[in-house]
């Protein structure tokens, strides 16, 4: 009976830390995002 509620609770950090890789990757993405757009504002004047 002790080792349910301990796979419980590792199974709620599993989803807890998938959660957080999920935002990360989200997160990175928007950095990229960002850091392609901020190059393309600087590129620009030189082109024109």
């Amino acid at each position: 009976m002790k080792l349910y509620p301990k796979y419980g609770f590792f199974v709620i950090l599993n989803k807890q830390t998938v959660i957080l890789n999920k935002q990360t990757v989200i997160l990175n993405l928007i950095q990229d995002l960002f850091e392609t757009s901020f190059d393309n504002l600087n590129e620009m004047p030189h082109q024109m």
